[in-house]
């Protein structure tokens, strides 16, 4: 049969309601522009030569064993 109700472990309700999210509010204009093209293009170097140090000590996926099913 259905319980009625909140179960026994229901945190309580606040007092107050909490206010709504400031959906139309915008973030302030950011202090430091875009990045330029050298700065971009090092960017990219560094995050790839960071990908190719990871790549190397990688660990090596295990070939998956087949499960062991009980026989009947």
């Amino acid at each position: 049969m259905p319980v009625v109700g909140l179960p026994a472990n229901t945190p309580a309700r606040p007092a107050v309601a909490p206010d709504y999210l400031p959906v139309n509010d915008t973030p302030p204009p950011r202090e430091q522009g875009v990045l330029s093209v050298e700065e971009r293009a090092q960017l990219t170097r560094d995050l790839t030569a960071a990908r190719e140090r990871q790549h190397g000590t990688r660990a090596t996926p295990s070939k998956a064993r087949p499960s062991k099913l009980p026989s009947d």
